[in-house]
């Protein structure tokens, strides 16, 4: 059974914590165009880059509950371009979000099937590499 796509509501997570160099936007900060809460100013508009009208982060495809929006969880969660791996960006203010249960349950389940799990935290990086959430 295919995920029920959801819509981001006042969910803005994505618009502070990935980078968008097409805008010169740098991780970790709100971008220039965001409306916290409301939503991207340019959406629709030329203006708005390709990159941010392609990103779907896997919670607006469905993944998860409501518990795991990320502006609930301080978590976007994405998927590296080549569907292998699975990217955790965490929002600074909690860095330990992605070891809430839900999430790390979902990690659970993802590196058990063979998938890599990437947390992405301020200037950190690890891959995730075991079922004890231990980094390599």
């Amino acid at each position: 059974m295919k995920p029920t796509k959801r819509e981001c509501g006042g969910c803005t997570l994505c618009c502070k914590l990935l980078a968008v160099p097409a805008i010169e936007k740098p991780q970790d900060k709100w971008c220039k165009h965001c409306t916290i809460g409301v939503g991207c100013a340019i959406n629709g508009s030329e203006q708005r880059p390709e990159a941010c009208g392609l990103f779907d982060c896997l919670w607006l495809q469905g993944y998860g509950d409501d518990n795991m929006r990320p502006d609930k969880s301080k978590v976007v969660m994405g998927m590296t371009s080549d569907g292998k791996s699975l990217v955790l960006y965490v929002d600074p203010s909690r860095p330990e979000a992605f070891r809430e249960p839900a999430i790390d349950k979902t990690i659970d389940k993802l590196i058990a099937n063979g998938m890599k799990v990437f947390v992405v935290c301020g200037d950190k990086r690890r891959m995730i590499s075991n079922q004890n959430g231990e980094p390599t």
